[in-house]
């Protein structure tokens, strides 16, 4: 194919191309008049201009190939680290809902006994499971023993008062047990009212409290 108009070599434009733009044009003119000169220096230029024309283009093909290779290696990681999270997140539903002993010991009556450190993060997986538990067996009298509970502290006491009052909501009766005289004056001094809760010092207090309740 001939140049269209202006041969490329003489033309005043093409110190301006790009490397890329002059090789593409000079490759594809296989009838270039130059050719056909005696001048060896011409025929070089030509012929090493047609090499570096196809070694750009392997090198561009290259390029892309690679591009590919790493989209799809970046998909693969991705999609490998998400179903790592999943995993994680599994065992971590796994280890709450092991850390949240409910004891069944009657009909309508449940103990939960709260060990360790009462954070914010495990108040809402033992509010949500005693929730769930309360509304899917008809539990009308939880028990909530505190005996465990390393430290009262004000934000402890919220969150037993809010799990108490999600409790009153769906019409349950909690108790609230391991109550010491201690941890009663605790309680006080952090300004929890507990006026119209019913707590009492252990678990069974508790149930001789529930049992009376049903003898009458």
């Amino acid at each position: 194919m001939r140049c269209e108009g202006t041969c490329l070599l003489e033309s005043e434009a093409a110190p301006s191309l790009e490397l890329e733009q002059f090789l593409a044009r000079l490759s594809g003119c296989d009838g270039c008049p130059h050719a056909a000169d005696d001048s060896p220096i011409v025929r070089l230029l030509l012929a090493r201009a047609s090499e570096a024309a196809r070694a750009q283009q392997q090198l561009q093909a290259k390029v892309h190939e690679l591009e590919q290779s790493r989209q799809a290696s970046s998909q693969e990681i991705e999609s490998e680290l998400n179903q790592q999270v999943n995993r994680v997140r599994e065992q971590e539903r796994e280890i709450e809902a092991l850390s949240v002993p409910i004891i069944r010991i009657w009909e309508g009556t449940i103990v939960l006994p709260i060990i360790g450190a009462l954070t914010a993060s495990r108040a809402r997986v033992l509010t949500e499971r005693l929730l769930d538990e309360v509304a899917r067996t008809h539990v009308h009298t939880p028990i909530i023993d505190i005996t465990g509970v390393s430290d009262i502290d004000t934000a402890t006491a919220n969150h037993l008062i809010r799990m108490i009052e999600a409790l009153r909501l769906l019409g349950a009766q909690p108790i609230l047990t391991g109550v010491t005289p201690d941890v009663a004056q605790a309680l006080v001094s952090l300004g929890v009212d507990l006026v119209g809760y019913t707590t009492l010092r252990n678990v069974r207090q508790a149930l001789r409290h529930i049992a009376r309740a049903r003898a009458q």
